[in-house]
C-alpha cells in the first residue's frame, strides 16, 4: 500500500498569534475569492427548499455583497455602504385581507441577484415580481424573478404579495436581503375610522362621534378629508352631510368627526349612514370608510292586529309575479301566512312553502325576515301560473288567526293585437287597455309606442298620448296607424307601453302589436352540388381506448397511432361552453374541424364549470336548438357524443380553478375556491361520467401549472400532484391515457409555462396503471414572448437543440410519447415563421431539421393539438378568420403535412346545399342517402336528416362518412336526395357522391412530410373593401357577463374600428388632426384609464378603440345640454329607431354645427353606427379599459363609462350589475365633469381638465 499525505485539515498546525490585518485599497472580486477556495464562481442551484441551497446562497451573496464595497482612497473619500435596504408598505387593508409592496434598494453597489428573508405571522396566498423559495413557519424566503435580479447601485425593484388576515400585526421582521439584516426605512402611519352608534332621540339632535386615528404619532402635521354619505339613513331627514378636513398635529393620534343626527318618534328599523375618509397628506389609509348606525327608540303606541297586502307585479297572460306585504299590528317573532288560490305557485322568494294541499297554500318565514317590529313591514313574493286574472289569494291568515286585506287600487293592463299589414294606405291596430275593477275617481295612465322588428315611420306611425277613464269606466283603447305594404317579409312587432299611471297602478304594462305579413312571394329554388372522398386508409385509429408503449401511442389493436388535433376553449370562462356558438353550430364546427383532418380536440374547463349551477351563455339557441335548457355539463356531453359521431377523440384539459381566461393565475392547479383535494375528486368525477366513452381518451390534469416544482415534496410539487391524480382517475378507468404538462421552472433553467419537463430524466412520472404516462409541453414562438433563444441570427438552426433539451429529448430517448398540447402563431413575425417550421418538422420526427425523417419506419409522429380552433385568442389567433367561419390556410400550410394520415378510419364527403336567394322565414329540406355502385355500410355511412336554413342563410353543408376497405376497385357512387322542402322549391334534388379508391402502396400513417424549408411569410388577407376589424380582434376577457358579446339584443351591436372613423369625424370638426388607434391607447395609459399599468399584447389597440367609441359617443354633446339621460336616449334611438330621428337630437343637443357637418360630409353613418356599440363587448371594458382614475367624489373612470351602458329595456344608463338604476356614484358627478372627462378622449387632454373649449363658445368655420 503506497503512502498517501493526510489532507491539509487533517495536519496538525502550530498556532501563531495573527498580525495585523491590511486591507488593499483594491480587494478581489467574489468569484476571485471563491476560486482561490478551489469553488467554481456559481450560485449553487440546489433543489428550491434544501437548507444547503439557502445556506450557500446567503453566504455566496454576503460574500459578493462585502467584496464588492467601494474602497475609500484618499483622506476626503467619503464611507459609502453598499448594504441594500427593503422598504415594506401597506398597498390595501379590508380586515381580513391585505396587499403590501416591498422595495429593495441596492446600495452603492450593484446587486446581481437578490433573496430577501423576513418574518411575518400572515399567510402570503398569491405573490408578484418575486418567487417564494422557502416557507417554514412564519419564515418567509423570496427571490428574485429572472427579468428583475439586476438591480444598479442605488436603484430599486419591488415584489408586491397578497396576504391574509389584515396588515395590523402583519408587517414583516427581521429582513434580510442576500443574507444580510438591513433597516427598514420609517414606514408613513396609516389612518383608520372606526364605527359607531347612537341612539336617535324622539327631537333635536343628537351627535354620533367617529374616532379617527393614526398608527403611530407623525413628526410633521397630517390631514385627511372626511364626507358623509347615505345608508339606509338619508341626508337631510334622519342626520346632517358633513365634510371636512382633519389635521393631526405632530404627535397628535387621535381626532373625532361630529354627525348630527336628527331625532323623531317614528317607528322604524334602524338606518345607517357612512363617513368616508380620502386626499391624505402624510399618511395612508388602511380603513377608509366607516357606518354610523342610528339605534330606533321609538316604539308603536297602538298595537293593532296584523294584516296583509297583495298586489301584482307583473302579468304575461300565460304567468304572473305578485307581492305579499305582511304588516306588524304588534311585535311578529315568526310569522305564517295561509292562503287561498287556483294558481300554481312555481318560484317563491323571502319565504318557504310550509303546505300546499289544493289551491290551499302555507307560507313561513325564512330565518333572516321572522322578527317583523309592530308597525312594520316584511313581503315575499311568488312566480305562478296561469296570468293574475282570477288567481287573487282569499282566506288570507296570519299565524292562524284571519286578517283583512286593505282595499288594493285598480290595476291596469294591456292586451296584445294582432292585424294584416295590407297592401297599401294604412290600417289600425287596437289595443285594449282595461282597470281591474271600476275606480271612484278618475284613473289616468299615459302610453307610447316603440319599435321591436317593425320600426316607426316605415312599418307603423308613432303615437304617444294619455288614456283617461272616467268614474266606472274600466276599458280604452290605443289606436296605432299601420303602413301597408308589398314587401314580401316576416311578420313583425312593435310594442305599446303604460306609463306614469294615476290612481291605479300597473300590472300588464307592455303589448305587442304584430303586423302579419299578407305578402306572397316567389319561393327561392333549393340545389345540391355533388361531392366526393377518397377512401380512407384501413389503418386508422381502431375504436376502443387508448394506451401507450416506449413513446408510441397505440390504439386498441396495438398499432400505432397520432393525435394531430386542435384546441376549442371558452368552458374554462364565464360562457362555461366552447366559444363560437353566439355564430355557429356547434355540429357545423365539428365537422370542419374533422374535414380539415383533425382527429382530436382539446377543449379547456374549469373547477368552477363543473360546480356552479350557472345556465350556461354564448350560445345562440336559434343555431343550436339542441343545446337549449341544457346544463354546462350537457352541453359538454352533447359536443363529446357529436365529436364521437364524427370519428374525432376528445382529451379534456383542466385549464384553471375559477372560471376566467388563460391558465390560473397561481400558477397552481389548486387555489383558496378549490382545494387539491376537490381536483382530484372532479377528476374521479369526471373518469367516472365518461368511463364507457372510448372518445374521451385521456385527461390533460392541469394547464401550465408554472409555479409548482418537478419533485422535492410538499404542497406544489407538481409530480407528486400529478401521480395522485393519475392514479385517483385510473381507479375509476383504467384505460385513460394522462398527460402531464411541465413546470416553469427546473433547477434553475426556464421554459415556457407547461413547456419544461427536464425533471422527467431525474423524476418520472409513474402510475400503478402502466403505459398510461403521455408527457405534454407547451411551446410557443417570438410574438407571444421574445424568450433569448429567438434572439440569434440564425437562431433556426438551434431551435431543435432547444425543443430536445426541454422535452423531446423524452420522445428520442424512447422514455414516453410526446403530446404538445398547445403551440400557436398568428404568423405576422417573421420570426414565428422560423419557429413553426422548425417545430412542425421536429414533431414529424426531422430531429436536425435537415429534411429528413429520423424515425424508423413503422413508429408514429408525435402527437399535438394547435391552440387554437378559435379566432379570438389574442396570443396566436386561430384556425378559423374572425368570422368564425374561413380556414386560414397559411397555417394549415404547416399543420397539414404533420397530421395523422390514417385519420379515424373514416374520411367525408361534403355537400353543399344552396337556397337561390336569402329567405325572410326558415326553410327546411329533408335529405336521405341511396346506393349507387357502393353500399350504406359497407363503403358509406348512411344519413338522414333535415337541412334548416334561418333567414338570411343561402347555404348549409351535408356529411357523409366514408369508409375503409382493402380492396383494389375502380370508384363507387351513392347519391344523397333533397326532398319535402319548405318555404323554397327545388331545382336540384340529387347530389353525386364519388368515392374515389386509394392509390395502391399508399401507407396511411408514420410516413409524415415536413412543411417547405423556406414558407416566407404568409400573412392574413386584407378584409374587403368596408369592413371593419372587430374588437376582439385585439383580446377577448371575461369580466363582465350581464351585458356581453352574447347578449347583443335589442340593436346593439359589436365594437368595431367603424367607432374610429366617428372619433376621428369629430376630431376634425373640433379642428384637431386625426389619430390612430395606438395614439389614444398610449393618452389612456398614461392617465390611469386602464386596469393593468402597462399595455401587454394588443392592449394599445383594443384600449385605444375602447375610448375611441366612448369619446364618439358622448363628446359631441355641447357643455351646457349634457345629461345622462341625453346619452340613453340617443342610444336607444340609434338602435331601436330612425337615423333622422338621431340626427334632429345631435341639432338639439350638440355641439353647434356638428349635425350640419355630419350630414354635409357623409359622417352620419359612422357615428350612428357607434352609437349602436355596445361597450361590454368582449370584455374590454371591465378587463384592460377599467379605468381606476378618480373623477369626483369616489367614482372613478370606470364608473362614469358605465353612463354609456344602457338599462335592460333601454331606457335608462345602466348603473350597476343588478339590472337597478341609478345606484352607482357616475350620477352623483357633477354634470359638467362628466362631459369634460368625454371630451377629454376626444381631445386626448386632461381627464379632469377642460377640453374642447374652443367649440365651447361658437361653431367652427364649416370646412
Amino acid at each position: 500500500m503506497t503512502d498517501i499525505a493526510p489532507p491539509a485539515a487533517a495536519r496538525k498546525v502550530a498556532f501563531a498569534p495573527p498580525s495585523l490585518l491590511q486591507i488593499p485599497l483594491t480587494l478581489p472580486s467574489p468569484a476571485q475569492v471563491l476560486r482561490s477556495l478551489g469553488i467554481a464562481p456559481v450560485i449553487p442551484a440546489l433543489p428550491v427548499g434544501n437548507p444547503i441551497n439557502d445556506l450557500l446562497v446567503g453566504l455566496y451573496r454576503q460574500t459578493q455583497s462585502l467584496l464588492g464595497m467601494p474602497q475609500a482612497t484618499g483622506k476626503a473619500a467619503a464611507l459609502t455602504s453598499s448594504t441594500p435596504t427593503a422598504t415594506y408598505s401597506v398597498v390595501s387593508d379590508w380586515g381580513s385581507g391585505h396587499t403590501a409592496n416591498i422595495a429593495v434598494t441596492a446600495g452603492g453597489a450593484a446587486v446581481n441577484g437578490w433573496t430577501v428573508e423576513f418574518d411575518t405571522p400572515a399567510q402570503i396566498t398569491n405573490i408578484w415580481n418575486g418567487q417564494i423559495t422557502s416557507h417554514v413557519g412564519t419564515h418567509y424566503v423570496i427571490s428574485n424573478m429572472s427579468y428583475n435580479g439586476a438591480v444598479a447601485a442605488g436603484k430599486s425593484t419591488t415584489f408586491g404579495y397578497q396576504a391574509t388576515p389584515g396588515a395590523v400585526g402583519s408587517a414583516p421582521t427581521n429582513l434580510t436581503v442576500n443574507g444580510v439584516a438591513v433597516s427598514t426605512p420609517p414606514t408613513t402611519p396609516t389612518i383608520s375610522i372606526a364605527d359607531t352608534t347612537v341612539t336617535e332621540g324622539n327631537s333635536g339632535s343628537s351627535n354620533a362621534t367617529l374616532t379617527v386615528t393614526m398608527s403611530k404619532a407623525a413628526t410633521t402635521p397630517v390631514t385627511v378629508n372626511y364626507t358623509t354619505g347615505n345608508g339606509t339613513a338619508t341626508a337631510g331627514a334622519d342626520f346632517t352631510s358633513t365634510t371636512g378636513t382633519l389635521t393631526f398635529a405632530a404627535g397628535v393620534t387621535s381626532q373625532t368627526v361630529t354627525v348630527k343626527v336628527a331625532g323623531d318618534t317614528a317607528v322604524e328599523a334602524d338606518e345607517t349612514f357612512t363617513v368616508a375618509l380620502s386626499n391624505p397628506s402624510g399618511a395612508t389609509i388602511s380603513r377608509g370608510t366607516a357606518t354610523g348606525t342610528i339605534t330606533n327608540d321609538d316604539v308603536a303606541s297602538n298595537p293593532g292586529t296584523n294584516s296583509v297586502t297583495y298586489s301584482v307585479a307583473s302579468d304575461w297572460g300565460s304567468g304572473h309575479n305578485a307581492n305579499i306585504t305582511v304588516t306588524a299590528g304588534q311585535n311578529l317573532n315568526g310569522w305564517t301566512v295561509e292562503f287561498d288560490t287556483p294558481a300554481q305557485i312555481t318560484n317563491i322568494w323571502n319565504g318557504q312553502i310550509t303546505s300546499h294541499v289544493g289551491t290551499h297554500y302555507v307560507i313561513s318565514n325564512m330565518s333572516y325576515n321572522a322578527t317583523v317590529a309592530a308597525g312594520q313591514t316584511t313581503s315575499f313574493g311568488y312566480q305562478a301560473t296561469p296570468g293574475a286574472v282570477g288567481s287573487a289569494p282569499t282566506n288570507l291568515t296570519v299565524n292562524g288567526v284571519a286578517v283583512s286585506t286593505p282595499p288594493t287600487t285598480p290595476t291596469i293592463s294591456i292586451a296584445d293585437v294582432t292585424v294584416a299589414e295590407g297592401n297599401s294606405g294604412s290600417s289600425n291596430a287596437t289595443f285594449t287597455v282595461t282597470l281591474s275593477k271600476a275606480a271612484t275617481t278618475p284613473v289616468t295612465v299615459n302610453y307610447t309606442t316603440g319599435n321591436g322588428t317593425a320600426t316607426a315611420g316605415a312599418d307603423f306611425t308613432s303615437t304617444t298620448g294619455t288614456l283617461t277613464f272616467a268614474a266606472g269606466v274600466t276599458s280604452q283603447t290605443v289606436t296605432v296607424k299601420i303602413t301597408g305594404d308589398t314587401t314580401v317579409e316576416a311578420d313583425e312587432t312593435f310594442t305599446v307601453a303604460l306609463s306614469n299611471p294615476s290612481g291605479a297602478t300597473i300590472s300588464r304594462g307592455t303589448a305587442t302589436g304584430t303586423i302579419t305579413n299578407d305578402d306572397v312571394a316567389t319561393t327561392p329554388g333549393l340545389s345540391i352540388s355533388d361531392a366526393s372522398a377518397t377512401e380512407p386508409g384501413s389503418t386508422g385509429m381502431a375504436a376502443g381506448f387508448l394506451h401507450t408503449s416506449g413513446n408510441q401511442i397505440l390504439d386498441s389493436q396495438g398499432k400505432p397511432v397520432q393525435i394531430s388535433g386542435v384546441n376549442w376553449f371558452g368552458a374554462e370562462g364565464s360562457n362555461g361552453v366552447p366559444d363560437g356558438l353566439w355564430t355557429r353550430n356547434y355540429k357545423d364546427m365539428i365537422d370542419q374541424m374533422s374535414a380539415q383532418g383533425f382527429n382530436t380536440i382539446r377543449i379547456p374547463y374549469s373547477s368552477e364549470m363543473l360546480h356552479t349551477s350557472a345556465a350556461p351563455s354564448g350560445i345562440n339557441y336559434n343555431l343550436n336548438p339542441d343545446l337549449q335548457g341544457l346544463s354546462r355539463m350537457q352541453v359538454l356531453d352533447q359536443i363529446i357524443a357529436y365529436a364521437g359521431q364524427d370519428g374525432m377523440r376528445v382529451i379534456l384539459d383542466h385549464h384553471r380553478s375559477t372560471a376566467g381566461a388563460g391558465t390560473s393565475e397561481n400558477g397552481l392547479w389548486y387555489n383558496s375556491a378549490y382545494s387539491e383535494d376537490q381536483w382530484v375528486s372532479d377528476w374521479q368525477t369526471l373518469a367516472t361520467r365518461y368511463k364507457d366513452n372510448p372518445t374521451v381518451i385521456g385527461f390533460d390534469l392541469h394547464n401550465e401549472p408554472y409555479n409548482g416544482t418537478w419533485g422535492g415534496g410538499g404542497a406544489n410539487d407538481w409530480a407528486r400532484a400529478a401521480e395522485r391524480a393519475g392514479n385517483a382517475v385510473l381507479q375509476a378507468n383504467p384505460n385513460l391515457l394522462i398527460f402531464v404538462e411541465g413546470v416553469g421552472t427546473y433547477q434553475g433553467q426556464n421554459y415556457w409555462w407547461g413547456g419544461n419537463l427536464m425533471g422527467v430524466k431525474d423524476r418520472p412520472i409513474v402510475l400503478d396503471v402502466p403505459n398510461r404516462v403521455v408527457y405534454s409541453p407547451h411551446d410557443y414562438p417570438n410574438s407571444v414572448y421574445a424568450q433569448p433563444w429567438f434572439q440569434t441570427a440564425n437562431f433556426g438552426a438551434g431551435l431543435p437543440g432547444v425543443f430536445r433539451k426541454a422535452w423531446g429529448y423524452i420522445y428520442e430517448d424512447n422514455i414516453a410519447p410526446i403530446y404538445v398540447g398547445e403551440f400557436g402563431t398568428k404568423l405576422t413575425d417573421p420570426k414565428d415563421a422560423v419557429w413553426f417550421e422548425a417545430l412542425t418538422s421536429y414533431l414529424s420526427g426531422d430531429f436536425d431539421n435537415n429534411g429528413t425523417v429520423d424515425i424508423a419506419a413503422g413508429t408514429e409522429d408525435m402527437s399535438w393539438t394547435y391552440w387554437s380552433w378559435n379566432p379570438n385568442s389574442g396570443d396566436t389567433g386561430g384556425i378559423l378568420a374572425d368570422d368564425w367561419k374561413t380556414i386560414n390556410q397559411n397555417k394549415m400550410a404547416y399543420l397539414t403535412p404533420i397530421e395523422f394520415t390514417g385519420g379515424s378510419g373514416t374520411s367525408v364527403a361534403s355537400f353543399v346545399v344552396t337556397l337561390a336567394s336569402p329567405s325572410t322565414q326558415n326553410v327546411t329540406v329533408q335529405y336521405a342517402t341511396s346506393n349507387g355502385t357502393a353500399t350504406a355500410g359497407l363503403d358509406y355511412v348512411s344519413v338522414t336528416g333535415t337541412v334548416t336554413f334561418a333567414p338570411g342563410e343561402t347555404q348549409k353543408v351535408i356529411t357523409v362518412p366514408v369508409k375503409s376497405d382493402s380492396l383494389a376497385e375502380s370508384s363507387e357512387t351513392f347519391t344523397v336526395m333533397l326532398s319535402n322542402p319548405s318555404g323554397a322549391t327545388l331545382t336540384d334534388t340529387a347530389g353525386m357522391g364519388t368515392i374515389l379508391d386509394r392509390p395502391v402502396g399508399t401507407t396511411p400513417g408514420g410516413g409524415t412530410q415536413t412543411p417547405p424549408t423556406d414558407p416566407g411569410m404568409p400573412m392574413p388577407d386584407p378584409p374587403a373593401s368596408g369592413q371593419y376589424t372587430d374588437i376582439m380582434s385585439f383580446g377577448m376577457f371575461h369580466g363582465s357577463s350581464h351585458t356581453g358579446m352574447d347578449a347583443l339584443a335589442g340593436g346593439r351591436t359589436a365594437i368595431t374600428t367603424e367607432a374610429l372613423v366617428a372619433y376621428n369625424d369629430q376630431r376634425t370638426f373640433a379642428g384637431l388632426g386625426t389619430v390612430a388607434l395606438e395614439d389614444v391607447g398610449n393618452w389612456a395609459f398614461a392617465n390611469k384609464l386602464t386596469n393593468n399599468a402597462q399595455a401587454w399584447n394588443q392592449d394599445l389597440q383594443g384600449v385605444g378603440l375602447y375610448y375611441a367609441m366612448q369619446g364618439a359617443k358622448v363628446g359631441w354633446i355641447a357643455d351646457d345640454k349634457y345629461t345622462p339621460q341625453i346619452v340613453a336616449d340617443i342610444e336607444r334611438t340609434a338602435r331601436l329607431g330612425s337615423a333622422a330621428d338621431v340626427m334632429a337630437m345631435v341639432a338639439q343637443y350638440g355641439h353647434p354645427g356638428f349635425a350640419e357637418y355630419l350630414m354635409d360630409t357623409g359622417g352620419e353613418t359612422a357615428f350612428i353606427d357607434t352609437l349602436k356599440m355596445e361597450p361590454h363587448y368582449g370584455g374590454w371594458m371591465h378587463d384592460r379599459a377599467n379605468g381606476r382614475l378618480v373623477l369626483e367624489g369616489s367614482a372613478t373612470a370606470h364608473d362614469v363609462n358605465h353612463l354609456t351602458v344602457l338599462s335592460h329595456d333601454q331606457m335608462q344608463p345602466f348603473m350597476n350589475d343588478t339590472w337597478d338604476w341609478p345606484q352607482w356614484p357616475a350620477l352623483d358627478v357633477s354634470d359638467k365633469r362628466v362631459i369634460e372627462y368625454f371630451q377629454s378622449m376626444v381631445a386626448l387632454g386632461d381627464p379632469l381638465g377642460n377640453n374642447l373649449t374652443a367649440l365651447d363658445r361658437s361653431a367652427p368655420v364649416s370646412l
